[in-house]
């Protein structure tokens, strides 16, 4: 729900509720280039919140029914139809070996990142976060410590014991020993990195593998 509050634009707070939500939603749909399936989702997770709306923010905001506004069914109406008419992505799947292959001569921060990401089934945030004493290879068996995630509110910390491929066990050794010698306690970044670079490998990551697809 953040994109709502980042996308509202000024005098939004002097317009019908339903017709600022559309509204705010249509600006989100464009400088976000939302899919109208994307678009869709949303609009049901907005309705699904102002119907509980007591629940959630207490007895002082009443349960709103949106569907009760023509402004917007309406919308509904046009999103479920752009939705309909909308071509399918069907972008080939990333395949082992072709990950592989694509990371085999990357860097080895971004090499190792989209590895640990596609070995633990991880978001790349998860991975970037991790510190060194919460990685630990023996052989190709590596055991990761996932204490930053983004479910962590309500899944808490795990940790996840898998196998890596064997011509990568070596490369991400050898890393570990680099990394510890460094004395930074991150895994992939010093922890200082402007917010901006800290999200950017991850972008590469995935960048990386759409590209193999």
């Amino acid at each position: 729900m953040k994109h709502l509050s980042t996308y509202a634009h000024r005098g939004i707070s002097q317009l019908p509720l339903a017709q600022a939500l559309v509204s705010t939603l249509e600006r989100c749909r464009t400088h976000l280039r939302w899919r109208w399936n994307t678009t869709s989702t949303y609009c049901a997770a907005i309705a699904g919140f102002f119907r509980r709306a007591s629940q959630y923010c207490g007895a002082a905001f009443p349960d709103v029914i949106l569907k009760d506004s023509c402004i917007w069914t309406d919308f509904l109406r046009r999103v479920s139809g752009e939705k309909r008419s909308e071509k399918v992505d069907r972008t080939k799947a990333v395949e082992r070996d072709d990950l592989l292959r694509a990371i085999s001569n990357c860097p080895d921060d971004i090499a190792l990142v989209a590895l640990l990401q596609w070995c633990s089934c991880a978001r790349p945030g998860a991975i970037f976060h991790l510190r060194l004493d919460q990685v630990s290879l023996v052989g190709q068996q590596l055991t990761v410590d996932f204490r930053r995630h983004k479910t962590r509110h309500w899944t808490g910390e795990f940790v996840l014991c898998t196998k890596i491929p064997a011509a990568f066990a070596p490369r991400l050794q050898d890393y570990l020993a680099r990394r510890t010698l460094s004395s930074l306690p991150f895994l992939f970044h010093d922890g200082t990195s402007p917010l901006s670079d800290v999200r950017e490998m991850p972008r590469a990551c995935q960048r990386l593998a759409s590209a193999v697809g």
